[in-house]
């Protein structure tokens, strides 16, 4: 039965013909086996079979009656003329039945549903085809739409091959992915499991017509062979209702009789009819559901404001007249459709099998409701399409359509842990390589190194997510850098049926060297659904579009506190007077990889070590760094099984230089029974944001007092140094036996424990931490036994002129195992160098050592503790430690990590 509103006036023809069983034809008879059409052409040998009776033999100009079923042998061809000028031309051991047809010539509505079992057939739309769902035929491997056009096919066996020689087809397979084959040719495979559309060749227009055309020596089951008035005779003429046409058209056809007309004559038939406007674009044969997302001009804000400009600032959805679906019907290369709120949508069809073969970027134009659209739209695979266009060509005034055929998570579900691996398009507002970041209030980035997005698939309805990316752009006091991760774990993709990707963004960064750290923590990472809600597209989730969540006034990304002007001078050149960054940007993803997750190689799923940061209040002015290094151990946690990680450790003022805080206790992922964002993709890759509990994240004051978060998500975040290496700025080349990488965190309290008021809004951005498996001083040598370690240093740094900034140097060490005494240099660190003398500081029976640090070159002085590693079976194969030293007004402190 039809459904939808553009198909409505069929159905009290339909209701009329099933109540009644007859057939309403030329609104002059009704019969009670209704007569569809007539056999308008025959060739032995053909059979019918009418109900439960026997089969008779199909002779020239016999009526056809509905639920007839017209069976062929390995010789036999007939060609069926329905009275709306429709034709099925069906070839040896075809099978064919009339399941539906209504036509009424006087309003022109026509249907019809056939049922082609098995072997090679040809359709020629007559006005069944001119209308929306007007000719639909049923195969072995699914169900195909047509519209004004001429169709062949062939199904042999289980499988089936159809070529669309014009007009628009469109091919549902059983399991309800469809492929749209106009102009093409689609060929399935594996019981019609699998489908290829590819262009159509020479070969497969002469193998459906070969198989559909009788030969010279065929005359049918005719007593004489057929000419213009033996067609006459037959019949045929008043079931026609344009009787001179096909009467002519049979006839010019000789005694070849099932020659139909030529393709060509038959393509340019139909384009008459659409030059002549006999078929409207409003009519189309089959749609394609999409969703529209534009920006309004203003939103209003938690914050007790406004935003104005939403769409240059990428905020789109989330009212009804913003974000609706939209029915586009495809049609002569457009998709077209109306929008709920009126006006017409009309843009290329991007749809079938463009992308098919990986994600294609096209520039397009069309035309919308609200005018001229532009830009650039992405063609994938099943059907996807993504157009993120701009209003008159505006990037800035964004028209973003989605659609496509979702993705069946069925045939995915379940798998093993396979890592699937991402690229994502550029933001098309922004314009910029790296995701979910603004670069308004950062610059340029110069120095960039990330990852594609990684979905880890771990056997269950359950996955992963992770990207990272950072950046070091210049260096001293010309210095900018910035870090943005993306980890944790989400449901029903791949595994259910509702796929959807819903994960956080964390990080932090410094636009100038001389300004405040900023710490990236608003805004939620959302895949963005299309019609019906799908949100992933393409047989194997080939394809999405990720950005934030469509809900600005929750979900924007906020890189900038609304009331930093209460805390800094906002005329100062470092801080731009336009201090609302609120955005969002959007990406479209494309499926390049999967492969088997890494198995890993540890030999322990524990790693202990050291994390450190130069810390900075905002209540007391970013001029006011402190520096933080650990005095607990940090603990760094890996599981496999579940693909995620847990890390935390305290973190304390060495220097007494914040009159209030003490320490910070940071927890990262899962802790103490919280879950928490993190991802672990494989040995170098991995990381973690905030840990779920709020209150798990504790900083303490100077008077001892515990201060909850007052139940803020901290900004936190922990990543692996070697998932986004940024060149210039790498731990030990030779330590694979350690692990070190980037962490930072912005923890707000606004009461302590007694309930005293205390505002405080402490950040790091970008400290260090380096881990590993702490050497056992049982396992050491006993007598003197001498070790060299080199390695690399990298450090956080303030200098007396304010300005903050990340550098590396050079490290050595070489130490007495047995008592673990000796002398640590670094060398080479923003042009400084350092000494110690260290000796053993071992607790608990890991091997430690500590000593006094001294700037050699400016003087100032502080401490470095150090641990010795194992690199599996080898005993204390590398070092790693922290360091600090402040004077003058300059502060340093950092990581190291050596190799003996």
């Amino acid at each position: 039965m039809t459904t939808g509103t553009a198909k409505r006036r069929n159905v009290s023809l339909v209701l009329a013909a099933a109540a009644t069983g007859v057939l309403l034809c030329g609104g002059e008879r009704a019969q009670a086996a209704p007569d569809v059409g007539v056999a308008a052409a025959v060739n032995l040998n053909a059979n019918s079979i009418r109900g439960g009776g026997a089969p008779k033999v199909v002779t020239l100009g016999q009526p056809i009656i509905f639920n007839e079923r017209i069976v062929t042998d390995t010789s036999g061809l007939v060609q069926i003329l329905l009275v709306d000028g429709t034709t099925f031309t069906i070839g040896p051991g075809c099978e064919l039945t009339i399941d539906e047809f209504v036509y009424n010539p006087n309003t022109g509505d026509a249907k019809v549903v056939a049922t082609i079992a098995k072997g090679a057939f040809r359709f020629i739309g007559g006005q069944t085809s001119r209308s929306r769902d007007g000719a639909k035929i049923n195969t072995p491997v699914g169900t195909i739409g047509i519209r004004g056009g001429v169709l062949t096919g062939d199904c042999p066996t289980s499988d089936c091959t159809f070529t669309s020689l014009s007009g628009d087809a469109e091919l549902t397979d059983n399991s309800g992915r469809k492929r749209a084959f106009g102009g093409l040719t689609v060929k399935t495979s594996d019981n019609g499991k699998n489908t290829k559309v590819a262009f159509t060749t020479e070969e497969d227009i002469q193998d459906a017509q070969d198989s559909t055309t009788g030969s010279d020596s065929q005359n049918g089951s005719s007593s004489r062979i057929p000419d213009n008035e033996g067609v006459v005779d037959s019949g045929i003429a008043k079931f026609n209702t344009e009787s001179e046409q096909v009467q002519t058209e049979i006839a010019a056809q000789g005694s070849g009789l099932l020659e139909t007309s030529d393709t060509d004559e038959a393509d340019e038939s139909i384009t008459d009819d659409a030059a002549q406007g006999d078929i409207q674009d409003d009519a189309v044969f089959v749609s394609v559901p999409g969703r529209v997302y534009t920006a309004p001009d203003v939103y209003n804000t938690d914050y007790g404001g406004t935003i104005v400009g939403g769409g240059s600032r990428g905020l789109v959805g989330s009212t009804p007249e913003t974000e609706f679906n939209v029915d586009l019907g495809i049609g002569s290369g457009q998709l077209t459709g109306t929008s709920p709120f009126g006006g017409f949508i009309s843009i290329p069809d991007l749809t079938g099998s463009q992308g098919d073969n990986g994600l294609e970027s096209i520039s397009v134009s069309g035309t919308s409701p609200v005018g001229p659209i532009s830009g650039t739209a992405y063609a994938g695979a099943g059907d996807f399409a993504a157009y993120m266009l701009g209003i008159n060509g505006q990037p800035t005034d964004p028209y973003y359509i989605i659609a496509g055929t979702a993705t069946d998570l069925s045939f995915i579900a379940g798998q093993s842990s396979d890592v699937r691996v991402y690229s994502l398009t550029n933001d098309p507002i922004q314009n910029i390589g790296v995701p979910f970041f603004s670069p308004v209030h950062y610059g340029s980035l110069d120095n960039t190194s990330q990852t594609d997005l990684l979905i880890v698939e771990t056997g269950s309805i359950y996955f992963q997510s992770f990207l990272t990316w950072a950046d070091i752009s210049g260096s001293g006091s010309n210095q900018r850098s910035a870090i943005l991760v993306t980890a944790g774990g989400g449901s029903d993709f791949p595994g259910g049926t509702n796929a959807r990707l819903s994960t956080n963004r964390r990080g932090s960064y410094r636009g100038t060297a001389a300004g405040p750290q900023l710490n990236i923590r608003g805004g939620g990472i959302e895949t963005i659904p299309g019609a019906n809600g799908h949100h992933v597209f393409g047989a194997n989730a080939e394809n999405f579009v990720v950005g934030t969540a469509i809900d600005p006034l929750v979900s924007a990304f906020y890189d900038i506190p609304t009331d930093i002007c209460f805390f800094y001078d906002c005329s100062s050149p470092v801080i731009p007077e336009d201090t609302d960054l609120v955005y969002s940007t959007h990406h479209v993803a494309d499926l390049v990889s999967e492969t088997a997750k890494p198995v890993s190689t540890r030999s322990t799923p524990f790693a202990t070590g050291f994390m450190v940061g130069m810390a900075e209040p905002r209540t007391e002015g970013y001029f006011n760094p402190y520096i933080v290094v650990s005095t607990g151990p940090f603990n760094l946690a890996f599981d496999e099984a579940s693909s995620t990680i847990a890390a935390s450790g305290t973190v304390t003022d060495i220097n007494n230089a914040n009159s209030v805080v003490d320490s910070m206790f940071i927890p990262f992922g899962f802790y103490n029974g919280d879950f928490g964002a993190s991802t672990f993709v494989d040995d170098d890759t991995y990381g973690a944001t905030h840990n779920g509990n709020s209150d798990n994240t504790r900083l303490i004051t100077d008077d001892g007092q515990n201060v909850p978060a007052d139940k803020q998500v901290p900004g936190s975040y922990i990543v692996s140094g070697r998932a986004a290496p940024i060149p210039g700025y790498k731990h030990c080349t030779q330590c694979d036996f350690a692990d070190w990488g980037w962490w930072g965190t912005r923890v707000v309290a606004d009461y302590d424990d007694n309930g005293n008021t205390l505002r405080r809004d402490e950040k790091v951005h970008m400290g260090t931490w380096v881990a590993g498996d702490i050497t056992s001083t049982a396992d050491l040598p006993g007598g003197a036994t001498n070790a060299s370690y080199l390695g690399t240093a990298i450090a956080n740094i303030a200098s007396s002129t304010g300005d903050q900034y990340i550098a590396t140097g050079d490290f050595s060490l070489n130490i007495d195992l047995s008592n673990r005494s000796g002398n640590l240099a670094i060398n080479g660190l923003d042009g400084a160098n350092y000494t110690a003398t260290v000796s053993d500081a071992s607790v608990g029976g890991l091997a430690l050592y500590s000593g006094s640090l001294t700037g050699v070159t400016n003087g100032i002085t502080g401490g470095v503790t150090g641990a010795l590693v194992n690199d599996g079976a080898a005993i204390a194969a590398g070092t790693i430690g922290q360091f600090h030293a402040a004077g003058s007004g300059n502060q340093v402190v950092g990581t190291f990590m050596g190799k003996q």
